[in-house]
């Protein structure tokens, strides 16, 4: 069974959606040629092309290379340190942010509320029984996906024992935390739903699934931290899908030049385009790169079906 071709007709996904869906996060908007946003662009710019370099005279270092054991160090950390609530907290909007040539300050957020608003409107059209998300953090989106579809099963992998630390303990609130619902983009049709969540520490390299064992799988900002794994991480991502993959990530068709180049090489970031999803089996059935992302690198939202499931 392939399932629908998707288009943003089908999604239902509007300009007044996501705008709706950033707005809680923005802390103003910016002209282009405002000096003080030049100012930020050029320092940026400069900070990221110095970074870049430092990154291919000095990659060969270990406290250089952006491996998986750095990854899980760092994220650790994070995890350890940031609770649910405060995870969703607007904070401070200092973030520069574009969209459709327009320049904002915003809350790191508010681009997550849009992808966890593509996430439902994605996952509404292909209907699937069971989710699983690949580097699932702290848990965030299984948590409040879980309460806008009660009716599937939600379950999460994640590489740090914190993160799972986390995201456990919120599966075991009675009810899901003001904060989550107010995160939500979409009215929730349960507020306890996300105590059937299942979370497993693990590696994508080598997921804890039979083969196409799992309807849908997503990952959202998590292959970006894989480049080191990214062949493996795919092919196992393909392996355990039984119909379809939605992978909201900084694709290299979307982060070609500039700003947004050097910092994904700066950072050991994600280097796949699109079409090579093919290579593993996969179809691309929905791209979008046209959603708010930060000025440093470009997002892009993919499905794509299992080609011979």
């Amino acid at each position: 069974m392939h399932g629908p071709q998707i288009d943003e007709l089908a999604l239902g996904m509007s300009d007044e959606d996501i705008r709706d869906a950033f707005a809680p996060y923005l802390g103003r908007t910016v002209a282009e040629d405002d000096p003080d946003w030049d100012k930020i662009i050029s320092h940026l710019t400069g900070k990221w092309r110095r970074r870049r370099w430092r990154r291919q005279l000095l990659g060969w270092f270990p406290g250089v290379r952006h491996d998986q054991r750095n990854v899980e160090r760092v994220y650790s950390r994070t995890w350890s340190e940031i609770g649910l609530a405060e995870k969703v907290s607007p904070g401070a909007t200092n973030t520069p942010t574009s969209w459709r040539g327009n320049c904002y300050l915003a809350g790191a957020q508010g681009t997550k509320r849009v992808h966890l608003l593509y996430l439902m409107r994605i996952l509404s059209t292909l209907r699937p029984r069971t989710v699983c998300e690949v580097g699932c953090g702290n848990g965030l989106n299984l948590l409040v996906l879980a309460n806008r579809f009660p009716d599937m099963a939600f379950s999460g992998v994640e590489l740090t024992s914190a993160g799972v630390a986390v995201a456990k303990s919120g599966t075991e609130l009675e009810t899901l935390p003001r904060e989550l619902v107010t995160f939500s983009p979409e009215p929730l049709a349960a507020t306890g739903a996300h105590r059937n969540v299942t979370v497993q520490q693990g590696s994508a390299a080598a997921l804890p699934f039979d083969d196409g064992s799992v309807d849908c799988l997503f990952t959202v900002l998590a292959l970006e931290q894989m480049e080191e794994i990214r062949h493996q991480a795919l092919t196992e991502i393909a392996r355990v899908a039984g119909r379809h993959v939605i992978m909201i990530e900084p694709w290299r068709d979307w982060n070609e030049t500039g700003i947004r180049r050097d910092s994904i090489v700066a950072r050991d970031y994600f280097q796949a385009r699109v079409a090579d999803l093919r290579q593993y089996g996969l179809e691309p059935v929905y791209t979008c790169g046209d959603i708010p992302s930060k000025v440093i690198y470009g997002v892009g939202v993919v499905v794509a079906r299992r080609i011979d499931r």
